[in-house]
């Protein structure tokens, strides 16, 4: 840890502890709260958060571990992402308080980036920034549940035009079954990692700054550059979006790096686009 770095513990339940990075400046043009992904910790994918928290200049950062993960204890609530989101919106405020900045983005990635988009619908930072963050379990099922639906029309019109008719005539055919599964009626897995929150849906007053960045080789975030480009273009957001040729999920080469930390800290850097939300 270099010496303008320190621990922080941030009170609650749990305790959330991570590292503060000051900007140098007061006070800072802008902050950054940095989430890791469901498996990782306060230092991101090879020391990812690390590198980018350090190389900002002029931003404070602070990077957590998020409840069960590095030194932050479970708590009450358990591993689940909407307790991740309620520790992040803690972090969040402990950012803004220390930082002095009056500009505050909120960085994830993967579910990290789930976790900051949680966040924001109950903090109200004035950015997010999301890397290789997958879309919403929301996002997903609407356009399975679409192709489900066409595939099981076709099929019952199949059944129905071979002979099917006589059966529903008959009474024999279980229709309110089959109109549950068109619709794509399903109970709930109780996925720790989804929320129990429709998160698009709860981001409609959400009007700050959007920074989306993908690797071309990342295989795990499925269609999660056009569905938050998407969902953010159709709240009137301002969206940048980039895309780092070679690039796996997590970033891990040095001139993928290199191009992450240009690209967020000239983002970072004109201010002026920003809202000014506190």
């Amino acid at each position: 840890m270099a010496a303008s770095e320190s621990l922080v513990e941030i009170p609650g339940d749990p305790p959330i502890f991570g590292i503060f990075h000051p900007a140098g400046l007061v006070p800072a043009k802008a902050a950054v709260l940095w989430l890791h992904g469901w498996s990782g910790n306060r230092q991101g994918p090879n020391r990812l958060f690390v590198d980018l928290a350090r190389e900002l200049p002029g931003v404070a950062s602070l990077r957590v571990d998020l409840p069960g993960h590095g030194e932050t204890p479970a708590g009450a609530s358990g591993v689940t992402v909407d307790a991740m989101i309620e520790s992040a919106v803690r972090a969040a405020a402990f950012l803004r308080k220390h930082s002095g900045a009056f500009r505050i983005a909120l960085a994830g990635v993967c579910s990290g980036g789930n976790v900051a988009m949680g966040a924001a619908t109950l903090e109200a930072p004035e950015g997010l920034i999301l890397l290789s963050t997958p879309p919403f379990r929301e996002q997903r099922q609407r356009g399975s549940t679409a192709r489900r639906r066409f595939r099981v029309l076709l099929a019952l019109a199949g059944r129905f035009f071979s002979g099917g008719w006589r059966r529903l005539l008959r009474g024999e055919a279980n229709m309110r079954a089959a109109a549950r599964y068109v619709r794509g009626d399903a109970p709930g897995e109780g996925d720790p990692r989804d929320s129990a929150r429709d998160i698009p849906k709860a981001l409609s007053g959400f009007r700050g700054r959007v920074f989306l960045a993908y690797g071309t080789r990342d295989t795990e975030s499925e269609n999660g550059p056009e569905a938050f480009e998407a969902l953010f273009r159709g709240k009137g957001c301002d969206v940048g979006r980039i895309s780092i040729e070679g690039a796996n999920h997590n970033f891990y080469d040095f001139d993928w790096r290199e191009r992450l930390r240009s690209e967020i800290g000239s983002w970072l850097a004109d201010v002026d686009k920003f809202p000014r939300n506190n």
